[in-house]
């Protein structure tokens, strides 16, 4: 469980520091949690859940959790989400 949720933490974060959705300190990390918090309004947050991503809003962005019961396929219907609000 633990290497499955590495690997999705792994990821995840490339795919949103790709996108800038995730401060560049976070790049220079070796590791990082399953949870991140990616900046954007309330209007992708929206769309999120309006496409049965569950997440929550927190401070200025919205905060996304992986753990052992999604798979990459999970990030990448995330991902597709994403760009088409920019």
């Amino acid at each position: 469980i633990t290497f499955h949720n590495q690997q999705l933490a792994e990821k995840a974060k490339a795919a949103f520091l790709q996108l800038g959705l995730l401060d560049e300190k976070f790049s220079r990390r070796i590791g990082h949690s399953t949870i991140f918090n990616i900046k954007v309004d309330n209007e992708v947050y929206r769309k999120l859940e309006s496409n049965s991503v569950h997440c929550a809003q927190r401070g200025d962005g919205v905060r996304l959790s992986f753990h052992f019961y999604n798979n990459e396929k999970d990030i990448d219907d995330i991902v597709k989400i994403l760009k088409t609000t920019r």
